[in-house]
């Protein structure tokens, strides 16, 4: 309650007249003075209507002000917030609440004014804050009001439609942005959200939403959101040219009569052909995904993962089969220059 109290308030005692809490009330420009016994809590209030009463009364400027108090006085204690302080006054149907502490000494006035100020800077504080949370939003966002108007739109935005954001503010939808203008206004007239959709702009493809805006139960306005999908669908690219080459190299492993085998960096089996499976006795199973040293610790696969060399024409005896060698690194560019990535084997059965 802090925040919309008057601190400085009149603090009078019961025996002061007429005409001294005129005087304070004009040096202090108050409405309302608090009567307070000696400890510093609160006896009671005068307000100026009972200063007007007392002069229309003919009363002299010498008058104690005693019989005029108010001594059921609304109070609200410092802690409490300002909504609750709005409900205490609303219910009490008073116009001015004393701000007390725990130990009910008066500690200031607060006046519907004070609310309704304190109330006011709230709300520009949060509108504030909002503005700020929506300009800085990497999604484009579009508002419009009931008349279709443009009141809102983004930084985001701006760079998505190529436009100056200062041209935009209160032009018409269908006229300036006709591309999400549909959408907008069938969200703000039928009160419900669209489906997304696919727009193209001069910058970039975006998803746009469209929901509708509403206050107090009222639909005032529609919103549109703009994703940015050009990087996404540049990753989609590269995970669908991937998969293809995924799908190439698997065929051609198949296709090898040569047993072939690969690992990752990590040193475990990503590939393996049914050639190396036949030769082995072992399933595509079994093997995917297991370390190269502990399920076939014979092949030597993580030497060449640490080194880097190639090795060529090694032969082991695999199963009672003679098998010439060729161990090969795969190498990936960092700024370290190129790193070993993965291993794999290949041999004549």
């Amino acid at each position: 309650m802090s925040s919309c109290m008057t601190k400085e308030f009149v603090a009078l005692q019961a025996d002061c007249t007429l005409g001294y809490v005129l005087t304070q009330f004009l040096a202090h420009r108050q409405d309302v003075g608090c009567i307070l016994y000696e400890d510093g809590t609160l006896e009671g209030i005068i307000t100026k209507y009972q200063l007007y009463r007392m002069i229309l009364k003919n009363c002299p400027l010498d008058t104690p002000i005693t019989p005029y108090l108010y001594r059921d006085v609304t109070t609200v204690p410092f802690h409490y917030p300002v909504t609750e302080a709005r409900k205490i006054l609303l219910s009490a149907k008073v116009a001015h609440a004393v701000i007390v502490d725990d130990d009910g000494k008066v500690l200031g006035v607060s006046t519907k004014s004070d609310l309704i100020q304190s109330f006011l800077q709230r709300e520009r504080r949060l509108i504030n804050q909002m503005t700020a949370l929506i300009e800085n939003l990497e999604d484009g966002v579009i508002g419009i009001d009931h008349m279709h108007h443009i009141h809102t739109f983004n930084s985001a935005a701006a760079e998505m439609f190529q436009i100056n954001s200062a041209t935009v503010m209160e032009e018409h939808i269908q006229t300036l942005l006709p591309k999400i203008s549909d959408g907008m206004i069938h969200a703000l007239e039928n009160e419900a959200p669209r489906e997304p959709q696919k727009v193209q702009l001069p910058s970039a493809v975006v998803m746009a939403s469209y929901t509708p805006i509403s206050f107090r139960e009222k639909v005032i306005g529609a919103i549109a959101v703009l994703r940015d999908l050009t990087a996404y669908e540049k990753v989609a690219r590269e995970l669908e040219t991937t998969k293809r080459l995924e799908g190439m190299l698997e065929s051609a492993l198949e296709m090898a009569y040569d047993g072939i085998a690969i690992i990752d960096e990590q040193g475990c089996f990503q590939m393996v052909n049914d050639a190396l499976l036949e030769l082995y006795d072992i399933s595509r199973e079994e093997l995917l995904g297991t370390p190269a040293s502990q399920s076939l610790p014979e092949l030597n696969l993580e030497d060449t993962l640490r080194t880097g060399k190639e090795l060529v024409g090694d032969i082991q005896i695999i199963r009672g089969i003679k098998c010439v060698i060729t161990r090969m690194p795969s190498f990936k560019t960092s700024r370290w220059g190129r790193l070993p990535k993965s291993s794999s084997v290949s041999f004549p059965i």
